[in-house]
């Protein structure tokens, strides 16, 4: 990566960071070191507007100070840990439990909250850094950890590592929420989604894990062949009943993609590839026009959806779910690339 001004200061905590790619779409996005947080990604619609496609805080001073995640960094252990406990190498933990009876996306004062440290950075590139100590919210293990963002030939890639010195639990995501008609246009009902999993995880009413994996087929969670969101997620069907909408992890099928999103209106299509087994898929049910997005006008239920690639939840419990333990002289690395084109037809120069 080329650094820019090497000699001085590399950033400051509170300043964004504006990121510029190349390809027809000309994405440009704004990281805070806040949460390590993806505040603005804006790309040209298939009539020629600028939209900003993700939801974001209008004051940057909101973030990890405000509910929601909008576009975090979440760990160090993303979405649910059932109790707020587990057991690793026959050691019970106890971690700060923040929904209720369970941990959520890393405890009280997950990564989110973490000013994240600034150590290299290029117009196209920048590479975010934390250190979090043994007994972090209760996970054990010093575990230093690396988000680097990449804008370039249409595409957003987002690099998560992490390494320990002593074992542990791990799972790093981001927690955009995407609305392809631009932040703040309404409703993603008219949002076309599509998941390649032929399984996914049930949960109970308490939104955790049963540790089963169950087919989509014959569900309203069969989202193979890409389907109108709105003829869906309001659907009275048990699967989506409890959470009012989608919040579900998927067992990604392991091809690409992984998921895809368009927007009938914009035309803006995006392809998610990743290297982690699970996807969550939540459809913003629970945001209630009390935040003020970039735009400054409020995000109400479904103002965007996040599809969030990364570990099963509560799989330090779920011992017949992909392992989150990580040890000393291992790396953990997550990278997610979120493509943009145009009516669902990719870009012929994307990826070269």
């Amino acid at each position: 990566m080329n650094v820019s001004n090497p000699s001085g200061p590399l950033a400051k905590l509170s300043d964004p960071i504006a990121l510029t790619g190349t390809g027809r779409l000309g994405l440009t996005a704004q990281i805070l070191p806040r949460g390590a947080s993806l505040r603005s990604l804006w790309v040209t619609d298939i009539s020629g507007r600028r939209l900003n496609v993700v939801l974001g805080h209008q004051d940057p001073a909101s973030y990890g100070r405000l509910p929601g995640y909008l576009g975090a960094t979440v760990g160090r252990y993303a979405n649910r840990i059932r109790g707020g406990r587990f057991t690793l190498d026959g050691r019970r933990y106890s971690v700060e439990r923040n929904e209720g009876p369970n941990a959520l996306h890393g405890g009280r004062v997950g990564w989110d909250q973490k000013d994240w440290e600034v150590v290299d950075r290029s117009p196209s590139e920048v590479r975010l850094r934390l250190t979090s100590p043994d007994g972090d919210q209760g996970f054990p293990g010093a575990v230093r950890a690396e988000a680097t963002y990449r804008v370039g030939n249409d595409a957003l890639t987002i690099t998560y590592t992490a390494t320990t010195d002593a074992p542990t639990v791990i799972s790093i995501a981001n927690h955009a929420y995407f609305n392809l008609d631009g932040e703040a246009a309404g409703p993603v009902d008219d949002h076309v989604l599509g998941v390649s999993a032929d399984s996914y995880t049930p949960v109970a009413d308490d939104l955790i894990p049963t540790g089963l994996l169950e087919e989509v087929s014959g569900t309203e969670l069969d989202w193979r062949q890409p389907c109108r969101l709105g003829d869906r997620i309001t659907s009275p069907r048990a699967e989506l009943a409890a959470p009012q909408g989608l919040d579900h992890n998927f067992a990604l099928n392991g091809g690409a993609p992984a998921a895809t999103l368009w927007s009938p209106r914009s035309g803006v299509f995006v392809e998610l590839t990743s290297n982690q087994p699970g996807l969550q898929v939540y459809t913003g049910q629970y945001l209630d026009d009390t935040l003020v997005g970039t735009s400054g006008r409020t995000y109400a239920a479904r103002a965007g959806i996040a599809l969030e690639a990364q570990q099963f939840p509560d799989s330090p419990n779920q011992f017949a779910f992909p392992s989150s333990v990580l040890s000393p002289g291992q790396v953990f690395s997550a990278t997610t690339r979120y493509a943009f084109s145009h009516d669902g037809r990719p870009d012929d120069t994307a990826g070269r």
